[in-house]
């Protein structure tokens, strides 16, 4: 409730890591807003998760080079600091999601792209 850290854990980027994490948190109490790290690449999936229950994802951008420099670069570190960024609403965004209009013209950027690069 005021911003201190209450655990630290480490979960398998697997689906069923993504729920073990999710209940871990929860065992804490309301979830108000998580903070996810490359919400659209690697933390897609981990945030497609939390939408899903209609848990509030916010992306954080990665840790300053000073700050990493100076603690060192470790995963519960970089942990700490996006759920301190998240709860402070600093430096953080709406994650895109990956479906409707948006990612079909994406889709068929790609799609166009390759026709391109095959045909030259």
């Amino acid at each position: 409730m005021v911003g201190r850290v209450l655990g630290s854990e480490q979960f398998p980027a697997t689906a069923a890591g993504y729920r073990a994490l999710l209940s871990w948190m929860q065992g804490f109490g309301h979830l108000v807003r998580v903070g996810v790290e490359g919400a659209g690449v690697y933390g897609a999936g981990l945030a497609r998760l939390l939408r899903k229950r209609n848990i509030c994802v916010v992306e954080v951008d990665r840790p300053d080079r000073k700050a990493r420099r100076f603690q060192g670069k470790s995963d519960p570190i970089d942990a700490i600091a996006a759920a301190k960024t998240a709860l402070a609403g600093q430096r953080t965004g709406t994650p895109k999601q990956r479906d409707g209009r948006i990612e079909a013209l994406r889709n068929l950027r790609v799609a166009r792209r390759s026709a391109i690069d095959q045909r030259a």
